[in-house]
């Protein structure tokens, strides 16, 4: 089987993932989210329960700290590059907000969606802010299993042991299936970088 592309979309596709990036930069009166981590996670967290075809759409697979989309962050630098989403270093990290631009971009969809469906990002946004980049991987590692798999910080945040299989088998969506022995998950895992991270957001 020939694999796609994971940034391969259409523009409807394209479109929707846009949306919600602003939606979800805009809520709270444009409150920056500090790092592309905890931007992933919370993005992870509205689609997967709120919003299914946004979820679908993003495909999100596990990688080196829990769930992750391809996807949403091509899409978010490809909104970045074009000035729509704005970054500044703070306290050894970037935060990211939506531009003068972004913000005007963001208005149409703002008005055409449903308070129903914005008050969780809101909600999402408001509750992660107040946890630990470390507290906030560990609800989701505990809550959402599968896409912890191949985190390569999962023993030091959960304080767990990674199960002995000889063969993990992880489906990451649509025409993505891979086979991975934990030999090979050794070998890609960055222990350096992940000891540097797991400083970083102990403090």
């Amino acid at each position: 089987m020939v694999k796609k592309s994971r940034i391969e979309m259409n523009q409807e596709e394209a479109d929707l993932i846009d949306k919600w990036i602003f939606l979800l930069l805009a809520a709270n009166n444009n409150e920056p989210i500090k790092g592309r981590v905890r931007f992933m996670k919370e993005f992870f967290l509205y689609a997967i329960n709120h919003n299914k075809k946004l979820f679908d759409t993003s495909e999100f697979y596990p990688y080196h700290f829990g769930p992750y989309s391809t996807r949403v962050a091509f899409r978010m630098n490809f909104l970045k590059t074009n000035d729509l989403i704005g970054a500044e270093f703070k306290n050894q990290d970037w935060e990211y907000f939506l531009t003068e631009e972004g913000l005007d971009k963001a208005k149409k969809p703002y008005e055409e969606t449903s308070n129903q469906n914005l008050e969780p990002l809101s909600i999402i946004k408001n509750n992660n802010k107040r946890l630990s980049l470390k507290d906030l991987l560990k609800e989701i590692y505990v809550d959402y299993p599968k896409y912890a798999l191949r985190s390569i910080i999962k023993e030091e945040i959960t304080k767990e042991k990674i199960k002995p299989e000889n063969l993990i088998v992880i489906d990451d969506g649509p025409g993505f299936v891979s086979s991975v022995s934990l030999e090979e998950e050794e070998i890609e895992l960055k222990d350096e970088a992940a000891k540097r991270y797991l400083e970083l957001i102990s403090k």
